[in-house]
């Protein structure tokens, strides 16, 4: 592109990209106050910080539901999941006076259990590097409408039952039977407890051979599914995934199934479904009801849960969600004790892990016992994306990784073709399950995703003329 024409493009996209940079001088102010405050650490309030980063995400979050024709897009639905897992719990409690308490209460939680890590210094800096992450994932999305400029109607959605891409269609339904299989063979196998408390199915879905794939193949199949499906390939394959969902959540496994499925509402809202009454009324019924209401009852086998002792509130889900501040203050002790950052460590680690399964001579990193397995270092509690972020390069990579993060569900939103929404979808379900583990597992199923589209795209006929790039 010469420099006439680049000015001519230019001129032609600022009347579209000034009102964007406007929307997020705003977010931008919030920014650097919260960059101010863990570069000094000056003596704030919590109640401050807590101010700061509701007001970066309650602003963004209403931006990002904005952005496109379809409010329920990749980076509004991560934002919702970011803002809730690292700022749910500690908004909440601040703002509303005997919630933790309450919610100890209910959860058979003794306050003795918080005073090692959520009663401590490091609860402050964790608060102000939440909110730091959360507006520059916002950041780094809403530049995607400068330096991504793939035409006017790159955001529009993509129509329902315009098209199909058979063979990933074919391949995600393929994955579905096998989910289905593989959960009801488990289960009346008795290899898998389903009945029994949660704690029970989860250690022995740890030692089952091909969980894991299970979880993964599950993920992958809806979100190829949905991406490349019309109206009736959705509603004539969708039972192979609602089966293993429904066995996930009353063995007590909510990420399986509830990760996947936020992936799947953008997957769907861009291909021109719109929510109404009844589906917003469904997820506020998951998010206040089936959360807290799992996490109640699956304590214990369910042949001993009686369900008129179960305790639910209104703030329960926040609470729950927002745990994964847990670990982020865990790491901040790690660095203020003395740890070196890993810079880049923990995300190099699967990748050799990977490359030493390919190529030959290459000594493949073990996981046990290695400091860069963070997520192994804070056993029963997951990760954080946040948290991750600044193990590896402190409050610099809280930056960059989310605002990265950002870029990449602002392009999800400008899928233009089935194909590349497959892609997409399916990437985004792991980075949205990402956000309470760690990157360990994220390289792999990355991996596993492209070499299906790839598969699948050397059995279409070059012919066909229904898969549009």
């Amino acid at each position: 592109m010469n420099v006439s024409d680049y000015k001519a493009s230019l001129n032609r996209d600022l009347p579209q990209t000034l009102p964007l940079y406007l929307s997020l001088f705003p977010i931008l102010v919030i920014f650097f106050i919260q960059l101010f405050y863990v570069i000094v650490t000056p003596r704030w309030s919590l109640a401050t910080l807590c101010l700061l980063g509701a007001a970066s995400a309650i602003y963004g979050i209403w931006l990002a539901f904005r952005w496109g024709p379809f409010p329920f897009n990749f980076v509004a639905v991560y934002g919702v999941y970011l803002v809730l897992s690292h700022l749910g719990l500690v908004v909440t409690d601040t703002f509303i006076p005997g919630t933790l308490e309450s919610f100890a209460l209910r959860a058979g939680l003794s306050m003795a259990f918080f005073d090692s890590w959520y009663f401590t210094d490091a609860r402050l800096y964790a608060t102000g590097l939440s909110g730091l992450g959360i507006s520059a994932y916002i950041l780094g999305a809403g530049f995607i409408g400068r330096f991504g400029r793939t035409g006017k109607r790159a955001n529009d959605p993509i129509l329902l039952d315009s098209r199909t891409d058979r063979p990933i269609l074919v391949t995600g339904v393929i994955l579905l039977i096998f989910s289905s299989s593989y959960i009801l063979i488990a289960g009346f196998s008795g290899n898998l407890p389903l009945f029994n408390s949660y704690a029970e199915f989860f250690a022995a879905s740890s030692l089952a051979p091909g969980y894991s794939f299970f979880l993964v193949a599950l993920s992958i199949g809806l979100t190829f599914l949905l991406a490349t499906g019309t109206k009736r390939d959705i509603y004539r394959w969708i039972w192979f995934f609602i089966i293993p969902a429904g066995i996930l959540l009353i063995a007590g496994s909510r990420g399986g199934v509830l990760y996947v499925l936020a992936a799947s509402v953008s997957i769907v809202s861009k291909k021109g479904f719109r929510f109404g009454r009844k589906e917003i009324t469904a997820i506020l019924v998951i998010f206040f009801l089936l959360i807290p209401l799992i996490r109640s009852i699956r304590s214990k086998p369910l042949s001993e849960v009686d369900l008129s002792q179960v305790m639910i509130s209104v703030t329960d889900p926040f609470m729950e969600l927002g745990f994964q501040i847990r670990p982020l203050i865990i790491t901040i002790g790690w660095i203020d004790g003395g740890e070196d950052f890993a810079y880049g460590g923990t995300y190099w680690l699967p990748i050799q892990r990977l490359l030493g399964l390919v190529v030959p001579f290459l000594e493949r990193p073990t996981i046990e016992g290695n400091r860069l397995d963070v997520q192994g270092r804070t056993p029963g509690q997951g990760y954080t994306v946040v948290g991750e972020a600044y193990f590896n390069f402190g409050h610099w990579g809280v930056i960059c990784i989310l605002a990265a993060i950002g870029y990449f569900m602002a392009r999800a939103n400008r899928s233009r073709s089935l194909r590349s929404l497959a892609f997409f979808g399916a990437v985004a379900a792991i980075l949205i399950n990402s956000q309470r583990n760690s990157f360990i597992f994220v390289p792999g199923q990355v991996v596993i995703v492209i070499a299906l589209l790839i598969l699948a795209h050397l059995l279409s006929k070059p012919s066909s003329s229904t898969a549009e790039e």
